[in-house]
C-alpha cells in the first residue's frame, strides 16, 4: 500500500487531498491529512466579524472522499526517512504534501499584546466582542462608523 500525508488543513490542503482522492480511484491509496484543529477556516471571511461564518468541519470534506484526518501538529519531517512526526506519532508516507500555510508574526514590541488581527478565527473573535460592545448590538445588524479626529 501506498500512502500520501498532507500536512495543512487549508484550501491548499483540502483540495490536495481531494484531487488525490480522484486520481485514486478503486486503488488502495492511503491519503492522510494532517492539521491541528477539526476546521478549515476561510481566512478571505474573517474581516465579516461573525467568526462562525469561516468555519467549516474538515470532516464534512474528507469523510465522503476517504481521506483520514488526523487532527495533530507536526513537529518534524524527514525527507530520506520519508516520515514526519506529529504529535509524538510516526507516520511514513511515499509523497508528501506541505500546504502548512503561513501564520501572523506579531511583533515583539511593548503594547504588541494590545493588537489585534484577523489572521484566525480566534483572532476575529477577539476583534468582533469590542466593536459589537461599541455598536451596542451585533454587528450583523448595524452598520458602525469611524470617527476620525
Amino acid at each position: 500500500m501506498s500512502g500520501i500525508v498532507i500536512i495543512g488543513g487549508g484550501f491548499a490542503g483540502v483540495w490536495s487531498a481531494a484531487a488525490a482522492a480522484l486520481v485514486r480511484g478503486e486503488s488502495d491509496l492511503d491519503i492522510t491529512l494532517v492539521a491541528p484543529n477539526e476546521d478549515m477556516v476561510l481566512r478571505p471571511r474573517l474581516h465579516r466579524l461573525v467568526p462562525e461564518w469561516s468555519r467549516v468541519p474538515l470532516k464534512r470534506f474528507l469523510e465522503p472522499i476517504g481521506v483520514s484526518h488526523l487532527r495533530a501538529e507536526v513537529t518534524d519531517v524527514d525527507t530520506e526517512a520519508r516520515n514526519i512526526t506529529a504529535d509524538d506519532q510516526l507516520l511514513s508516507y511515499d509523497r508528501l504534501v506541505l500546504a502548512a500555510g503561513s501564520r501572523l508574526a506579531r511583533p515583539a514590541i511593548p503594547g504588541s499584546d494590545l493588537l489585534y488581527d484577523i489572521d484566525t478565527a480566534e483572532g476575529a473573535a477577539r476583534l468582533a466582542r469590542p466593536v459589537e460592545r461599541h455598536g451596542r448590538g451585533p454587528v450583523r445588524r448595524r452598520r458602525l462608523r469611524v470617527h476620525r479626529p
